[in-house]
């Protein structure tokens, strides 16, 4: 199974250095897009956050917050 990294809005905020009302905007836009959980909170894909943020290129640890992959429906 192959696995994909998510962010958290705050985690998002943090790694792009951006207000969470700027990460906020670009969702609600559709300009950023995520997966929504079962509890209403936003899964943000590493890779378009760096689509959408691509001046975000130093490391970043990801352990913790690596998530399988979620079939389509």
């Amino acid at each position: 199974m192959s696995e994909r990294t998510f962010f958290s809005l705050s985690e998002a905020a943090r790694i792009t250095k951006k207000s969470k009302g700027t990460i906020s905007k670009a969702l609600s836009s559709g300009r950023l897009s995520y997966v929504s959980r079962e509890n209403g909170q936003y899964q943000i894909e590493a890779s378009e956050l760096l689509r959408v943020f691509p001046e975000v290129r130093s490391p970043v640890s990801y352990t913790h917050l690596t998530l399988p992959t979620h079939r389509e429906v």
